[in-house]
């Protein structure tokens, strides 16, 4: 549970896989212990694992930590072979969370196998416009918006801003023009409300 896990109050991301008419949001929202308000920030258009397409799974359910174990990096915004930027354009920021277990999408049984989890920008062009309907592969897709937002004001790098003094390799993630929130956070809370 969250809750549990809160120190401090902060931001973090709740994201909700729900396959719904209304769409796939993800919310950047404020928490803590005690008698501290929940609240939701702002808002944005996310896709989550998408059922049905081989080799697709379903977003994993749970509270993910982005503990700073893991450095992610930022996109190089090279097209694949159909002309598609799938990390966003360059210099958007990707948060690697890891191998996670997760479910199959494609198989009549499904099973559980593990995916590497990543939370990044899209192609702004081609993909972006879908936000809201289940289409990565996994991962957890928002705007370009969202992903600057996040990165500008380093919303899940609670981790890295107490490590980024004596690790060069997370100081240069951050950006250097970066105005972390004093409530940055660590969570990535996914849930399915349907």
């Amino acid at each position: 549970m969250l809750l549990s896990r809160l120190d401090r109050p902060q931001a973090f991301l709740l994201v909700d896989r729900a396959e719904d008419p209304l769409g796939q949001w993800v919310h950047v929202a404020v928490g803590g212990p005690g008698a501290f308000r929940w609240e939701i920030l702002g808002s944005g258009r996310t896709s989550t694992g998408r059922r049905g397409r081989f080799d697709h799974y379903l977003t994993p359910i749970g509270v993910i930590e982005h503990d700073g174990r893991i450095l992610g990096w930022r996109a190089q915004g090279t097209p694949n072979s159909n002309g598609i930027r799938g990390l966003g354009v360059r210099g958007m920021r990707i948060w690697d969370f890891g191998w996670r277990q997760a479910q199959t999408g494609w198989l009549a049984r499904p099973e559980i196998r593990e995916i590497r989890l990543l939370l990044h920008a899209t192609d702004p062009v081609h993909l972006e416009p879908r936000l809201g309907t289940p289409a990565s592969k996994g991962c957890i897709r928002v705007s370009s918006r969202m992903n600057r937002f996040l990165d500008r004001h380093a919303i899940l790098d609670a981790a890295y801003l107490a490590a980024a003094p004596s690790d060069r390799r997370i100081a240069a993630l951050l950006p250097p023009d970066g105005t972390p929130s004093p409530l940055a956070g660590r969570f990535v809370v996914v849930v399915e409300t349907a």
